[in-house]
């Protein structure tokens, strides 16, 4: 997000955008919560560019509370069941400690479910079974996303 991009293409569709130039207008529209979930080790948009849009609508008087996340894919950019529960307790106009009380619990929760995971595939593993039992076959983890078995 803080990242200069080139914006020559003639195609939106295309065309990558910097946030950071908008934040003049985006400041101004109070009638918009804003919230960011980002996860420390993101690969396809790191930290390092998301933080910077939080801090500087800061310095225009608008704090964006930035929930940091721990995502279970490869490139760390799948937030989804976080920024729905975010998202969530925004429509139902829970604080921003609240939210973040409730974020911190689902990924206390979510670590724990890829621990016990990561158990049970080291432990069929170690048992040389030829096949998947039926539990490694994907299934919902506490967060919505899919783990584990075909496709995942």
């Amino acid at each position: 997000m803080g990242k200069s991009y080139d914006i020559s293409s003639k195609d939106p569709a295309r065309t990558l955008v910097n946030p950071l130039g908008f934040i003049p207008s985006i400041a101004q529209n109070r009638s918009v919560r804003f919230s960011m979930v980002t996860d420390s080790a993101d690969r396809s948009v790191p930290a390092k560019q998301q933080t910077p849009f939080a801090e500087k609508m800061h310095q225009t008087g608008r704090d964006i509370p930035q929930y940091f996340v721990a995502a279970t894919d490869d490139y760390h950019h799948g937030v989804v069941g976080y920024t729905q529960l975010v998202t969530g307790g925004c429509v139902l106009g829970k604080s921003d400690a609240d939210i973040a009380t409730a974020v911190s619990t689902m990924v206390k929760r979510n670590a724990a479910f890829n621990a016990q995971r990561r158990k049970e595939i080291a432990l069929f593993a170690k048992n040389g079974a030829a096949t998947p039992p039926p539990s490694a076959e994907p299934r919902a983890a506490p967060s919505g996303t899919r783990t584990g078995g075909k496709g995942a």
